[in-house]
C-alpha cells in the first residue's frame, strides 16, 4: 500500500506522466530525490507503469475488437510474449473460464486485422481456436482520460515518424528523448516538438496505468460477457458505467452485446456486485463471468480516488 505522499505523486503524474521530479518536489515540499525513489521503487514493485496511451480515435483507429483465444496450457506464456509486441494490441489478459487469453486491440483498417488474425495467429505454437468479437462503441473507457470532443473529431494525420515515438513511449512514458532522436535519427528538438503535438492536440497522453491487483490491494478483476435484449443495451451500458467498480464498458456486435470489466477488492465483493447489482439491472438475461489470472500487457486503467482510499482504510495497521 502507499503512503499519502507516493499517492500525491502518483496523482501528478497521472495528470503528466513526464511531469518534472524538481517541480513535483517543490509542490509537495519535498525533496526531489525523495520523489525520484518512490516513482522507482513504484514502477520496481510493478504497482505502476508509466506510458503513452494512444486515442484510438484520433490515430484513426477504426476496428476496435476483442480477441479471445484458447490456447494449450503449457504455451499460454509463450502465445503472449508473441503478441507482446505488436502495436495494435493494447491488452493482453490471461484468463480462468471459456477463454485463456484475452486482447483488446485496435486497428486502422480490415487489412491490419486479417493479418493478425488470419495470418499470424493461427501459426503460433498453442493456439487452437480464435474468436474475434467487434466493438461496436466504448461507453466507459477513453472519456476518463481524453477530452470528449477528442473521442468524436476527425482522426488526424500521424506520419512514421509519430507512430514511432508513440509505440516507444508506449513502452516507457519517461523515455530519454535524446536517445529517440539518435535512434530515429532526427534532432531533439524535433522529438520533443513532436511529442508536445501529440499531446497537445490529444492523439496520445502520457499517464500512470496502475496495476490495481497490487497498488490497491484488489484481488478480483473479472470480465463480463452480457447478453442482454437488444433495445436495452443503451440503458444497461449507461447503468453500468454509474459504478465505480466497473471500469470499461463496451458494446459488441456479434454474438454478445456487452463486455464489461470488473475490479473489486475480492471475489466474495465481485461475487454479491455481479448477484445484486448487474443480474438485477432490466434487460440482463445472461452474465458470463471470465476471472482475469493475469495481466501481461496493460493498457489505459483508471484509478479511482475513493476505491484508493478505501482500500486504504480497510488495511490493518493504516
Amino acid at each position: 500500500m502507499l503512503d499519502n505522499t507516493s499517492f500525491q505523486i502518483l496523482k501528478a503524474l497521472t495528470k503528466d506522466g513526464r511531469y518534472s521530479f524538481t517541480k513535483l518536489a517543490k509542490e509537495l515540499k519535498i525533496k526531489p530525490s525523495t520523489v525520484s525513489s518512490k516513482v522507482n521503487k513504484m514502477l520496481e514493485d510493478d504497482l505502476i507503469s508509466i506510458q503513452a496511451v494512444p486515442n484510438p480515435f484520433k490515430i484513426g483507429y477504426k476496428f476496435q475488437v476483442v480477441i479471445a483465444l484458447n490456447v494449450s496450457l503449457n504455451h499460454i506464456d509463450a502465445v503472449c510474449d508473441a503478441l507482446m509486441d505488436n502495436p495494435y494490441i493494447s491488452s493482453i489478459a490471461v484468463m480462468y473460464g471459456r477463454f485463456d487469453i484475452l486482447i483488446l486491440a485496435e486497428f486502422p483498417d480490415t487489412d491490419k486485422l486479417n493479418k493478425l488474425v488470419r495470418g499470424e495467429m493461427p501459426y503460433i505454437d498453442g493456439v487452437y481456436r480464435i474468436d474475434t468479437f467487434f466493438i461496436s462503441e466504448r461507453k466507459k473507457s477513453y472519456e476518463r482520460i481524453f477530452s470528449p470532443d477528442s473521442l468524436v473529431d476527425d482522426p488526424v494525420h500521424i506520419d512514421t515518424i509519430d507512430e514511432n515515438l508513440i509505440s516507444e513511449l508506449r513502452k516507457n512514458g519517461r523515455a530519454n528523448l535524446n536517445q529517440l532522436a539518435t535512434k530515429y535519427s532526427i534532432s531533439t528538438a524535433s522529438v520533443t516538438r513532436r511529442v508536445a503535438n501529440l499531446i497537445k492536440k490529444d492523439i496520445m497522453k502520457i499517464t500512470v496505468v496502475p496495476n490495481h491487483t497490487k497498488l490497491l490491494g484488489f484481488t478480483a478483476v473479472a470480465y463480463l460477457i452480457i447478453d442482454a435484449e437488444a433495445r436495452k443495451v443503451n440503458d444497461i451500458c449507461e447503468q453500468l458505467s454509474v459504478f465505480p467498480e466497473v471500469h470499461s464498458v463496451m458494446t459488441l456486435i456479434n454474438r454478445y452485446n456487452i463486455l464489461a470489466i470488473l475490479v473489486l477488492s475480492d471475489h466474495d465483493a465481485l461475487h454479491k456486485f455481479i448477484t445484486n447489482k448487474v443480474s438485477l439491472i432490466n434487460g440482463v438475461n445472461e452474465v458470463e463471468t471470465l476471472i482475469r489470472a493475469e495481466l501481461k500487457k496493460r493498457t489505459y486503467v483508471y484509478i479511482d480516488e475513493s476505491q484508493f482510499l478505501s482500500s486504504q482504510q480497510n488495511t490493518p495497521g493504516t
